[in-house]
């Protein structure tokens, strides 16, 4: 099949799909924002398109000839971090509701909805210091317009090797995002800006193959083209952070021209 990428045509809501159509262009890579312009045959890169009607836009695709490189079944896979968090025991935090709230031991937590965190409003929003904070942590995210129809996430906080602060007083850790498709490779790189926070190379290289690796068969069943970050832990080992439906994941430090020819390469 040959690949399409179906985007929001605009990068007025998301500025970092500039990158991306460069890339497009550079390599001849079809593309464009309206459904019917999509050939017959066609697999399918909704990129920042599956919310809020991926259901839809499936059926689209579909009865155009075509089909999405996840299906909606898996866009929900990952898109709920509760569908694999189990798959990933030893390498991510476990997440709990707010139900069970109650049980949790004393100690700092990270609140977040199933896909999506307000990591802008930090101490508001999304760290609770202690047990106590928690309802009124979670109080604020299920206010949320856009956050708040989650199902809400509650995750122990991570003490991960810090490289920086944001100007919120968030911690910066030293994260890693990589893109695959069917279990392969196609860029792997910082997560933050390394023109901002620098480019920490790992402390133990080995460590965090090894967690790439085993990430990587844990959850190669859940969609064809998802997205890993890893984070490092201040004794060298590394963890998984989080999964996405690739589609909807911005491209961080990773190299457009690599994401879009190494997929186009692997799908002819």
């Amino acid at each position: 099949m040959a690949l399409y990428v179906f985007h929001p045509g605009s990068t007025s809501a998301y500025p970092e799909l500039q990158a991306d159509l460069d890339a497009l262009d550079e390599l001849s890579i079809p593309h464009g924002s309206l459904l019917p312009e999509i050939p017959a045959g066609s697999l399918v890169v909704p990129r920042f398109r599956m919310i809020p009607f991926g259901r839809e836009l499936e059926d689209e695709v579909t009865l155009l000839g075509s089909r999405l490189i996840n299906s909606y079944r898996e866009h929900r896979n990952i898109a709920n971090l509760y569908n694999w968090v189990h798959l990933l025991v030893g390498l991510t935090p476990p997440a709990y509701g707010l139900e069970d709230i109650p049980r949790l031991p004393e100690g700092e937590y990270f609140l977040k909805g199933e896909t999506n965190s307000k990591k802008s409003d930090w101490f508001g929003s999304a760290y609770a210091p202690n047990k106590a904070s928690l309802l009124k942590i979670a109080h604020s995210v299920l206010s949320d317009q856009y956050v708040g129809s989650q199902q809400l996430a509650i995750r122990p906080f991570q003490k991960y090797r810090e490289i920086g602060k944001a100007v919120n007083g968030r911690p910066i850790f030293h994260e890693r995002r990589a893109f695959y498709y069917r279990g392969e490779l196609l860029t792997e790189a910082h997560y933050w800006n390394v023109d901002d926070f620098g480019a920490p190379e790992p402390l133990n290289p080995p460590s965090y193959a090894r967690t790439q690796e085993l990430a990587k068969l844990a959850v190669g069943e859940l969609a064809d083209f998802l997205v890993i970050d890893y984070a490092e832990y201040e004794d060298g080992s590394w963890g998984v952070v989080e999964l996405n439906d690739a589609s909807m994941a911005g491209l961080s430090a990773n190299s457009a021209l690599d994401l879009w020819g190494r997929l186009r390469n692997i799908v002819r």
